[in-house]
């Protein structure tokens, strides 16, 4: 969204935030008005950009091979006017691949990766356009299908023709299409619906469409130039959306009983009622809000054990603490740590914590390409298989889903370890500590991440590394600088990680019944 010459104009990432998040559109709509400061991009956010990028510019290698005439609209002029007069010069004479073109058609201007040539007859001869969209997503998404719709709306204004299928180009090389008639319609109500949007500011003034759309929380939050914004307004008016484990449908049926804040939750009488919400659940929110309002209002953190539950079904089977294995002398904590911006991932270190005659031992697992990956991970394999067949009683711990897929994931891939892995997971040796804590305890926490868990047995983490999030990005720059320090970093973080796995069992039984 920009100012040019008095005239406001808008691209298709203005329709995707739209699609996302009317708020954003609203702040963004301000901000040509009343600048104002933008969350500054994270590492790990930076990192995707630059992956997109190369992503590109691989394609652009693969794709020009293979167009007997090519140009490259981002050196045919400095100014936005030439490079737009370029593209359409260069759509009117045929050429084959088209690359960075740029439209201008107010209130909209677009920059489409590829332009493909085909052989559908348009105003511009017996062939015409389509448009190319390369993302580093595994999968597509509903906001890459409107881009390329908004690409293929402007380039129609010069072909004459809408073009039939719309492609993109994922992150894994694989191109997908999509005929453009089926998703052209809700693009041209969401456009429609859009620009009404924008016309209200104007007639109602910005601070008051501002005002008339409430920031909710969504999937675009994470990477939102305004989420510190937000989070800021939605701490100050004490916004549903902090209770953990909340879920957007909870919060609308919520609001809609008159419950609007964690305070009110918190203050809920016994057996109220809300409509579509199960008296179950309606009670878990009640006493998460409740932990936290009496954790703010005191400034001490609170845990406490879960009671059964009656209301629960018998076939749920073995629930919260009881999912505890008897510990073990002789017990695991593992982590693992992926790379994700390469094709099928790499996992590239599992780490193992555990006590040797009561010595706390630390044993790493590194591969750092295809064949190191499989080489870590059934030297891994085999390394817990000869524990486990000398201690059956020791168990393997670690916390949420990521082990566990990932484990599956690499027997599959590389066709090796299925009997050992398949007598891990039969035995249930595997246990994941987060379920337990969800099943078994509550805690004052906005979130069950063990980063909130672990304020409750650990000490604030120290060191560069200390999330999934930044080791993906220093593990990207040790592959650029090949810099070991990096990897010790790294290193660290993952002994925190598994320390804190124990310590996290340790403190679950202490809490155990």
């Amino acid at each position: 969204m920009q100012k040019i010459k008095e005239k406001i104009v808008f691209s298709a990432s203005d329709l995707v935030h739209f699609l996302e998040c009317e708020h954003l559109s609203a702040l963004d709509r301000l901000h040509l008005d009343v600048p104002m400061i933008r969350t500054s991009d994270s590492e790990e956010a930076q990192l995707i950009q630059n992956r997109g990028f190369e992503h590109e510019k691989t394609y652009l290698a693969q794709i020009k091979s293979s167009a007997e005439t090519f140009i490259d609209i981002a050196t045919t002029g400095d100014s936005r006017d030439a490079r737009v007069a370029a593209t359409t010069r260069a759509m009117q004479e045929g050429i084959d691949l088209i690359y960075q073109a740029s439209f201008f058609d107010l209130p909209f201007v677009g920059y489409a990766d590829f332009l493909k040539r085909v052989d559908k007859p348009s105003t511009l001869g017996n062939y015409s356009y389509e448009v190319i969209d390369t993302k580093l997503s595994k999968s597509a998404k509903a906001k890459f299908i409107i881009q390329l719709a908004f690409y293929a709306d402007l380039m129609e204004r010069i072909q004459g023709v809408a073009p039939d299928f719309v492609h993109i180009v994922l992150g894994d090389g694989r191109q997908e299409s999509y005929q453009l008639l089926d998703y052209r319609y809700y693009y041209l109500a969401l456009k429609e619906r859009f620009l009404a949007f924008m016309a209200k500011g104007e007639s109602i003034g910005v601070n008051e469409l501002v005002a008339s759309v409430a920031p909710f929380p969504c999937e675009k939050c994470d990477l939102c130039h305004w989420r510190d914004r937000c989070g800021a307004h939605w701490e100050k008016t004490d916004h549903l959306s902090q209770v953990a484990n909340i879920l957007k449908t909870h919060i609308r049926k919520l609001n809609g009983a008159g419950v609007h804040t964690v305070a009110q939750l918190a203050a809920l009488a016994d057996g109220a009622y809300v409509p579509n919400i199960a008296a179950p659940v309606l009670r878990r929110l009640k006493h998460q809000a409740w932990l936290q309002h009496r954790a703010q209002v005191t400034g001490t953190r609170v845990v406490e054990p879960i009671l059964p539950d009656l209301d629960l079904p018998p076939e749920l089977g073995v629930t919260g603490f009881a999912r505890l294995p008897r510990p073990s002398a002789h017990d695991l904590f593992f982590d693992m740590e992926g790379y994700p911006h390469i094709e099928q991932g790499l996992e590239y270190l599992f780490w193992l914590y555990y006590f040797d005659q009561g010595e706390p031992l630390f044993k790493p697992f590194w591969g750092h390409d295809r064949a190191g990956e499989k080489k870590a991970f059934e030297a891994w394999v085999d390394f817990v298989i000869r524990h486990l067949d000398a201690y059956p009683d020791a168990h393997i711990y670690h916390y949420a889903a990521y082990e566990n897929t990932a484990i599956k994931k690499l027997m599959r891939m590389h066709g090796t370890r299925e009997n050992e892995v398949d007598r891990l997971l039969r035995d249930k040796k595997l246990v994941d500590l987060y379920q337990v804590v969800r099943e078994s305890i509550r805690i004052s926490e906005p979130s069950y991440s063990i980063k909130y868990v672990e304020k409750f047995y650990l000490e604030a983490r120290q060191g560069d590394v200390k999330s999934g999030g930044s080791s993906i990005v220093a593990y990207e720059k040790w592959r650029d600088t090949q810099d070991d320090t990096i990897l010790q970093d790294i290193a660290h973080y993952n002994e925190d990680d598994v320390r804190s796995t124990y310590a996290l069992q340790q403190w679950l039984c202490t809490l155990r019944p």
